[in-house]
């Protein structure tokens, strides 16, 4: 099973701004001594992918944290909830 809390320190850490070119070029909006360019791709929806992934999967990962920390906390009013219907149920 993932560490969805490392690949959200993933995500956090990398490239911010990433944008394509239209060339297969993946760049950002500032310009440093690579003149900006953080990848380059054979193919343009190979880019745009990279782009996409690198601005979802933290919004992504992010609600899957979520859910799981509610499924955990239903999970324990559950539990709690079948408890006192036991207690209820052996008076």
């Amino acid at each position: 099973m993932r560490d969805l809390e490392k690949d959200l320190e993933i995500c956090a850490a990398a490239t911010k701004g990433l944008d394509t070119a239209g060339d297969g070029e993946v760049f950002t909006v500032y310009l440093d001594e690579d003149d900006g360019v953080v990848a380059r791709f054979n193919r343009e929806v190979d880019a745009a992918f990279f782009v996409d992934a690198a601005t979802g999967w933290p919004e992504a990962i992010q609600r899957a944290l979520d859910a799981e920390a509610k499924v955990d906390r239903l999970e324990n009013e559950l539990r709690m909830l079948q408890d006192s219907l036991n207690r209820r149920c052996m008076d």
